[in-house]
């Protein structure tokens, strides 16, 4: 409320008076912690995105330090093959510097005359080389494949250069065609031949890298040895003599041939003509076995039969346990468990389990097999599987636990199980289940455990049987009333006075 004053009008305020904020009032624990929690969350934005600035600043800089020297490694090697060609290995090299091929160069290919850039240890540098033939080719393109020559001159040489670093995510890749036209000093350009050769996968991709070897016992001059396939699949040798006996032989570790092409072949060298072959060459397979029921494991001594699949070929015999090595990878192979001849599913009509193999991988072959749950037993009973016909075959399925049942997968067939000297027969063999139905368990019950919780016959059994504990004491029958000396006249006069 207001009063009038002579002096004015002046303010009366009731309730709380209202005081203006001391200077030395400050912010409370909550406002505090709050601005801290801005503060993390804003700085750690912050330096993240500066961390990922300067990373990306960093692997760009390499880069272009990483291609500068690329594109020096390739003007290097240009200068050398304007030399001679020769002076580069075909094939793979690491380094700045190419391993010489012959000793007149060596002086050439000193530190001396090499970029200090190609000298940086912080980059590695991997150099991949090989002849190529653009004779027939309108655009004679680095993408131009060595097997695609048709003429056995004017081959180029096709240089790849890549260089890497622990701070780029990616390679930096250079590639170009460097040198003219080559023709061997020793041959003259109107009598010479040449191979193209090609090698791929199971799945026609080409294989790099593959060592080819080039060996000719009449013309020493063909003899070539560790070159290899480049990034197309193919290495192509120009300038041969003409020869009926070239050896061709490739290499790779962990690498197989598929059986139909091998990896070694003769071949024709005439004048003017690429002679070509093909190799189907495959990073190897692996087979391992296993049940298909992880319920019931399988014996650790079972055999087990494989075969790829096709028509011909052998069944080989393998244990459970074992690994099988250097499969083609584009064969698909059939396997079953056991060796009698009434284990393989054929025996009763019904079908194989077959398994696709792939190059470089471990295929597990899931044999199926019968589930047998074996009852009856004390425990730590061994139990054996002996087949009833003459393929004298006996498997040791393992022991009985301590509770519970023993569980097993045995093959098809017809067996006998013994264990504890008791032999039980299955009423039929073990046969596969019908198509798309699962296998039923089937049980097998020993009477160990029942012969044991009888009670044995005692010495005093021969005599008159003893009553059993258990049986209940006879009940007692109440005496005779004795008479009274009313009951009898008689005894009444004995016992009178």
């Amino acid at each position: 409320m207001s009063r009038r004053t002579a002096s004015g009008i002046r303010c009366v305020h009731s309730g709380a008076a209202v005081r203006p904020a001391a200077p030395e009032d400050g912010f409370t624990l909550v406002e505090v912690l709050a601005a801290m929690f801005l503060f993390v969350i804003l700085s750690t934005a912050t330096a993240a995105i500066l961390i990922q600035g300067m990373t990306a600043l960093r692997e760009n800089a390499d880069r272009v330090t990483a291609a500068n020297i690329a594109r020096s490694e390739i003007e290097y090697l240009r200068d050398l093959a304007r030399l001679d060609p020769d002076i580069i290995p075909i094939g793979q090299f690491t380094g700045a510097i190419p391993p010489a091929t012959a000793p007149e160069f060596v002086s050439l290919l000193s530190t001396d005359y090499v970029d200090p850039i190609l000298l940086n240890t912080d980059y590695e540098i991997n150099t991949t080389s090989q002849w190529v033939d653009f004779a027939s080719l309108a655009d004679p393109s680095p993408d131009a494949s060595a097997c695609d020559a048709e003429y056995p001159v004017a081959t180029y040489l096709r240089v790849v250069v890549t260089v890497s670093s622990p701070t780029l995510k990616e390679p930096a890749s250079l590639q170009t065609n460097i040198t003219q036209q080559r023709v061997a000093d020793a041959v003259s350009e109107d009598a010479v031949g040449a191979a193209a050769i090609s090698v791929v996968n199971s799945a026609t991709v080409p294989v790099s890298d593959v060592v080819v070897t080039f060996t000719d016992a009449f013309h020493q001059e063909n003899n070539k040895s560790a070159l290899t396939t480049g990034f197309d699949g193919c290495l192509f040798l120009p300038s041969l003599v003409p020869t009926a006996s070239l050896v061709v032989t490739i290499s790779r570790d962990g690498y197989v041939a598929s059986p139909a092409s091998g990896t070694s072949k003769t071949l024709a060298i005439s004048d003017g003509v690429v002679t070509k072959v093909t190799f189907e060459y495959a990073a190897a397979a692996t087979l391992r076995f296993t049940g298909n029921d992880p319920d019931h494991p399988l014996p650790a001594d079972l055999a087990v039969q494989w075969k790829v699949k096709g028509t011909g070929g052998s069944i080989e015999d393998n244990a459970i346990t074992d690994v099988v090595t250097g499969l083609w990878p584009g064969d698909e192979v059939e396997a079953w468990a056991g060796f009698c001849p009434d284990a393989d599913p054929l025996f009763t009509a019904s079908a194989r389990s077959s398994f696709a193999l792939s190059p470089g991988a471990t295929t597990v072959a899931q044999l199926p097999v019968v589930p047998l749950r074996i009852r009856g037993l004390l425990p730590d009973e061994p139990v054996t599987a002996i087949h009833a016909d003459d393929c004298d075959s006996t498997l040791a399925l393992g022991r009985s636990a301590e509770t519970g049942p023993l569980l097993v997968g045995v093959p098809y067939g017809d067996w006998k199980f013994r264990a504890a000297g008791e032999n039980i027969t299955p009423e039929n063999p073990l046969s596969p289940p019908a198509p798309g139905v699962s296998a039923e368990v089937v049980v097998i019950t020993f009477t160990q455990d029942e012969i044991k919780a009888t009670p044995s016959p005692t010495a005093t059994d021969s005599g008159s049987p003893s009553p059993s504990p258990t049986e209940p004491e006879p009940t007692p029958t109440e005496p005779e009333p004795t008479p009274t000396p009313s009951d009898s006249g008689s005894l009444g006069e004995e016992l009178g006075p």
